[in-house]
């Protein structure tokens, strides 16, 4: 009774023990004439699962209804097979070849029938075809001789079972063993694999005839025949032949390709579909990267550094384009050889955007920009090219040129190539020193980051350019040198700033890896700005010297100054003022022993006296108050004194410089704002006055949140409240000793302020020295000078003093707790370029004790501080830096300042000595 076959109805899973032999142990051969069947599955069948078996004694199981068909099987070493082959229609199975075989016995109309199951595994539904090349059955119909190959596909999947079988025939019988499947792994475009063999083993007892070895799939193109001395030929019984493939893939992903052996097995005749290695590997990504660092003035990039790992990459023998998107920025770039030229490797010089027979191509577009034309060259430094055009490996740098510009962008771009550029970025594409004062140099690095894998080799570095004298290289750890990955170099650059006033440009030029020289290399450059800045109108802090003192006949005779008369007082060359480069001296102008109520009035030597006055003495204490003035023939300043007899004492605190003075500070305003006040411990500090020859500290960085901790002086409007002895308050610099100067006299009672400019050291103290009784004091800063230079902002613009205002010509004083605002900007010509106003205010006939606060008029209330204090009937001026208004906030425009008058009634007088420009 014949064996039934169990049939799954699915894929079959069962694990059989494979007899597939190593790729060089051949299995013995069945002797000619022997009975022998062999079986050998595709990778990926469900029957064999890809193993190959060998049987000495098949035999007939059954005839199929007579002469129809027939059924042979094979049970040796714990596996059983059975094949089944029958013609179409009842028609007697005879030699010939059998195609669109179905599954027997389920085979429709017209289709001949076939089924190769073994070790319980079948097809539920079966295609392929087979060849009868002997056959015979006696008169009843049961078969005696059999010689046949097959070719079965199992539920319409690609992979086949092959096989052959012989049965008391005399036919050729062949039988062979076909390497199932090569696995390459991993690898990337361009980087071919090992090679690997598919053998073919003969393991019957006849030659084997070999008509073709072929690699199909789609991914075919992916794989590659090395070697083949396998087709056309006749494997002796016993013998080997190998076919080398690797793998060398064209596209990132997974492919599987199959090498197609045709042989006497798997002829390829009819509908044969030959025997199938199957070939696998993946490409891991492509390495990619661009990237492309465009120089200030610049079209296309601008001055910006971009980088990219992934974009389109298309390639032809003429050139590459590589697009794509990196921080938001659209990309294009364009390579290509002279018309009619293959892409090769080595330079190409003279590219412009549209190539022509003698002119390579290039052509670059980012965020956006293009150029109508362009110039520049490119090197391929690596370039591996397959026969259709296609890039396997590329690597190149460029130098780009856009419309004409002397700038350029460059950059670097690298597809799956073996080259690893550096990967550049410079600190600075514009080194702007800016606004640099004349004979004063500063020092800035560009440094060189190499960013990328590869190390970067340093060429020159040099300035050129119309202004190259005017900026040198003073320090280069660069020039010669290799830039390890991650690395850095640097180049320190001066602004030399000699020469006369004005701005100067140049370039620092540098050649390396991706801007190399030779050629028309034009190197990376830098731009360089500054311009050579006069310190006109810088402050110069001094430490307080007495420079005149008519008590001693220091400056000046030993005498009062009588009335309406005027001495000529030398400033240059004394207190610390130099001889030359001074345009005005800031001096702390005390009178004192005055013999009746007068005024005096400052002024440049040489010049004419000003209807102006700069402090109001009268009988009784000393009366001080800070003036700003212009410097005259011989750096010399008159005083005029109106009535009666006064000594003077001037007390120098700082300069500002001319044209030809050394650098010195900017002025910026403030509130103003109160730093001190000793009676409420404001400072903070302890809630007491300060006592008989004590000192306070204080450190004035960071006061308000307005003082930098790079302050070179600061200026205060001092007040001392109820001293209790007539005496003197000193400020002065907390890094030398205590100068013989004062800054403000005090008197039992009083209640008196002065402006005060200090230097300020770098600790940060100024000392408040008080030289008898106690007092207590209240500090408000109004402004400070650092070195910060931003155009002409802070300089000081001095002018002829002029009165801007005088309540007394109209006769309609200012009331009590009202607010005046005067356009201090509008006259002198000062609106255009002014910040701040340098005043001296005078309050005149008050009808009560109070204070006047001077402020911008930006502030939509008075700030707590006051400029001057003044008691009923008194007459005093101060010193006053006022902040001018922007037209901001509360202001009825710019260019003003207000008056603010706490009590009583009292006319006010300005007169303007300068301004500090904007």
């Amino acid at each position: 009774m014949a064996r039934m076959i169990k049939v799954l109805p699915t894929m079959v899973l069962l694990i059989v023990t494979s007899i597939v032999t190593p790729a060089e142990q051949v299995p013995q051969a069945a002797a000619a004439g022997t009975d022998a069947m062999f079986v050998q599955g595709e990778d990926g069948t469900w029957v064999t699962f890809g193993s190959y078996y060998s049987f000495i004694h098949p035999t007939f199981q059954r005839s199929w209804h007579g002469t129809n068909g027939v059924i042979v099987g094979a049970d040796e070493g714990g596996h059983d097979f059975t094949v089944w082959l029958r013609a179409a229609d009842g028609a007697p199975l005879t030699v010939g070849v059998y195609e669109n075989a179905e599954r027997d016995p389920f085979n429709s109309a017209g289709h001949p029938g076939m089924s190769v199951s073994g070790d319980s595994a079948g097809c539920n539904i079966v295609s392929g075809r087979f060849i009868i090349d002997d056959i015979a059955f006696d008169a009843s119909g049961v078969a005696t001789r059999l010689a046949a190959r097959w070719e079965m596909h199992c539920e319409g999947h690609e992979p086949a079972v092959f096989g052959a079988v012989t049965v008391n025939s005399s036919a050729t019988y062949w039988s062979r063993n076909i390497t199932p499947r090569l696995r390459f792994g991993s690898t990337s475009i361009g980087a071919p694999t090992a090679a690997q063999d598919v053998i073919i083993a003969n393991t019957g007892p006849s030659p084997l005839h070999v008509t073709e070895a072929q690699l199909t799939g789609p991914n075919a193109a992916s794989f590659e025949v090395v070697s083949d001395p396998c087709t056309g030929v006749d494997i002796a019984v016993g013998g080997t032949c190998r076919v080398t493939v690797r793998y060398n893939p064209v596209s990132v992903g997974t492919h599987t390709a199959r090498l197609t052996v045709f042989d006497d097995v798997a002829p390829n005749t009819g509908l044969g579909t030959g025997q199938d290695t199957v070939l696998d590997g993946s490409a891991a990504s492509v390495s990619m990267k661009l990237f492309m660092d465009g120089e200030a003035g610049n079209a296309s990039p601008g001055p910006m550094h971009l980088l990219s790992t992934s974009f389109t990459f298309d390639s032809s023998s003429a050139g590459i384009t590589a697009s794509g998107s990196a921080s938001g920025v659209e990309f294009s770039l364009h390579l290509l050889a002279p018309l009619g030229q293959p892409l090769a490797t080595g330079v190409y010089e003279g590219a412009a955007r549209l190539p022509s027979a003698d002119t390579p191509g290039i052509d670059l577009t980012a965020d956006g920009l293009g150029c109508a034309s362009a110039t520049g060259r490119f090197i391929v430094d690596d370039l591996v090219m397959r026969p259709n055009g296609s890039i396997i490996t590329f690597a190149a740098r460029w130098e780009y040129h856009c419309d004409g510009a002397e700038t350029a962008s460059f950059g670097a771009v690298a597809f799956n190539s073996a080259i690893s550029y550096p990967e550049r970025t410079l600190s600075v594409r514009i080194l702007d020193f800016d606004q640099v004062t004349r004979g004063v140099s500063s020092t800035v690095p560009v440094t060189v980051s190499n960013l990328g894998p590869a190390p970067l080799h340093f060429g020159t570095a040099a300035i050129g350019g119309n202004d190259a004298g005017d900026f040198a290289i003073v320090g280069n750890n660069c020039t010669g040198t290799t830039v390890a990955s991650g690395a850095t170099c640097t180049l320190q650059v001066r602004f030399l700033a000699d020469g006369a006033y004005g701005d100067r440009t140049a370039r620092l030029t540098f050649f390396d890896d991706i801007a190399p020289a030779g050629g028309g290399g034009t190197g990376q450059d830098v731009l360089l700005w500054g311009t050579v800045s006069s310190a006109y109108g810088e402050f110069v802090p001094l430490t307080p010297s007495r420079i005149l003192d008519t008590r001693e006949g220091n400056g000046a005779p030993l005498r009062p100054i009588p009335a309406g008369s005027v001495i000529d007082v030398q400033v240059t060359g004394r207190g610390g003022v130099p001889a030359t480069g001074v345009s005005s001296v800031v001096l702390n102008v005390t009178a004192v022993n005055a013999t009746t109520e007068t005024f005096i009035t400052l002024w440049p030597t040489g010049g004419e006296r000003p209807t102006v006055s700069n402090l109001n003495p009268a009988p009784g204490p000393p009366i001080p108050n800070q003036a700003t003035i212009q410097m005259g023939a011989g750096g010399k300043i008159s005083a005029y004194n109106h009535n009666g007899r006064v000594d003077l004492i001037f007390d120098v605190v700082g300069y500002y410089s001319d044209e030809e003075g050394v650098p010195g500070s900017r002025f910026h305003a403030v509130g103003p704002f109160r730093m001190i006040d000793t009676r409420y411990g404001t400072g903070p500090l302890p809630i007491a006055p300060i006592g008989p020859r004590q000192t306070l500290p204080f450190d004035v960085r960071g006061a308000g949140g307005e003082v930098p901790s790079d302050v070179t002086a600061v200026v205060m409007n001092v007040t001392f409240v109820n001293p209790t002895a007539p005496g003197f308050v000193t400020v002065y610099p907390g890094d030398v000793p205590l100068p013989t100067t004062s800054s403000l006299n005090t008197s039992p009672g009083a209640v008196r302020p002065n402006l005060v400019t200090v230097r300020v050291p770098p600790s940060g103290i100024v000392n408040f020295f008080n030289f008898q009784g106690s007092t207590d004091l209240v500090v408000d800063v109004v402004g400070y000078y650092d070195t910060t230079r931003v155009g002409d902002a802070g300089r000081f613009q001095p002018v002829t003093p002029f009165r801007a205002w005088d309540t007394r010509d109209s006769d309609v004083p200012l009331d009590s707790n009202e607010v005046w605002s005067f356009p201090i900007g509008d006259f002198g010509g000062a609106a255009p370029f002014a910040s701040a106003a340098v005043l001296n205010v005078t309050a005149v006939s008050p009808t009560a004790s109070g204070f006047l606060t001077v402020y911008s008029d930006d502030l939509c209330d008075p700030p707590l501080a006051s400029n001057l204090n003044f008691v009923a009937g008194q007459t005093v001026p101060n010193g006053v830096i006022a902040q001018l208004s922007l037209g901001t906030e509360c202001a009825l425009g710019d260019g003003r300042i207000d008056v603010y008058n706490l009590s009583g009634k009292t006319h006010v007088i300005l007169d303007v000595v300068g301004y500090f420009m904007t």
